[in-house]
């Protein structure tokens, strides 16, 4: 008999999903349920891109990992995760994987019907669209594409811009006007 006590919550989710495979009672299921979303920042030359992910557990049984293939060639830098979480990569297979953390006292978990944010990391590869898996205490196994992150200026960038649409409205303003006394004169 095991016993669960002595392993973590990620391992003991994993174990379980293994059984139920080997008796054959695990599955493929639909993408629909778990969605993986992505935000990045434009590149900053000095950090790269930054990227935020969020999950969306909409199955029925708990997460217990969640997978997402990345350039292998590339480096992840500053892996950020929630309290509770994880956020790895795996250079060599060129995975990142979203992971509940060791602790038993942590309540966090990828519960069914809950959405997780807070993952994010820096690389300076291009955002793209990237093929998920994601496995579920009972062994069922949901893939999915996640699209490619939506891009947020940095306020910077904004300002800017404004500041030019402000210049160049400014300019087009005063042309008008100018054309307007010469002609009324």
């Amino acid at each position: 008999m095991l016993n669960f006590n002595h392993f973590t919550k990620t391992q003991s989710a994993t174990l379980v999903a293994l059984l139920l495979a080997t008796l054959g009672l695990g599955g493929v299921a639909r993408a629909q349920q778990v969605t993986v979303t992505g935000t990045v920042s434009l590149f900053n030359a000095a950090t790269g891109y930054t990227y935020n992910y969020s999950i969306t557990n909409g199955a029925p049984m708990d997460l217990a990992e969640i997978t997402v293939p990345a350039n292998p060639q590339s480096s992840l830098l500053n892996l950020t995760a929630p309290t509770g979480f994880l956020i790895t990569f795996d250079s060599g297979n060129g995975l990142f994987s979203f992971l509940e953390d060791n602790n038993q006292n942590t309540p966090q978990t990828f519960a069914s019907g809950t959405t997780v944010t807070g993952f994010s990391f820096t690389s300076f590869y291009a955002p793209g669209a990237a093929t998920f898996d994601a496995l579920d205490a009972g062994a069922n196994d949901y893939m999915g594409t996640t699209l490619a992150p939506t891009v947020v200026p940095e306020p910077t960038t904004t300002l800017l811009s404004l500041a030019g649409l402000a210049l160049v409205g400014g300019i087009v303003v005063r042309r008008r006007l100018s054309t307007q006394s010469v002609s009324i004169q």
